[in-house]
């Protein structure tokens, strides 16, 4: 099987839907035949986004974990936006929040952001495992669909 051109081979890549889908395309990367400053370049460049992309008020989900996120309206794929991490309080309920009320507390700012509101309970806790996973896979989603320049938890 012959290697994939270098440019197309990095372009897999970037566009992998998930993180594990991108770890398959390393080798792939790896036998390109690329010069490590042509990735690393490349690397740097980014992926390309689309205009198609939800805006507004959404939902999302991983497994028993739920959250909202909000994008401009005005969303720009040309342009970095910051991306915004809510933790709520009361994490010691027994249930998770009900999916509608995440982010109804959300005050609409001059900043233009990303926010996203996950959810938290006693058995899923903000510092325990099952949560750390949920938002690493949350900001991955977020980050390969949206144009994220960084990213602050509040």
């Amino acid at each position: 099987m012959a290697a994939a051109p270098p440019t197309q081979a990095l372009a897999e890549f970037l566009a992998a839907g998930d993180s594990g889908a991108a770890a398959r395309r390393i080798e792939a990367v790896l036998a390109s035949g690329m010069t490590f400053e042509e990735v690393l370049a490349g690397l740097r460049r980014g992926r390309d986004y689309t205009a198609r992309v939800g805006r507004g008020r959404q939902q999302g989900r991983f497994g028993d974990h739920s959250y909202a996120y909000f994008t401009p309206d005005n969303y720009d794929p040309s342009r970095p936006y910051p991306l915004r991490v809510q933790l709520h309080g009361g994490v010691s309920r027994p249930q998770p929040p009900d999916e509608s009320r995440l982010g109804i507390a959300r005050l609409p700012g001059s900043v233009e952001e990303i926010e996203v509101f996950p959810a938290a309970w006693a058995s899923s806790l903000w510092w325990q495992a099952s949560q750390v996973d949920n938002l690493s896979r949350i900001l991955d989603k977020l980050k390969r669909t949206y144009n994220v320049t960084k990213t602050a938890c509040t």
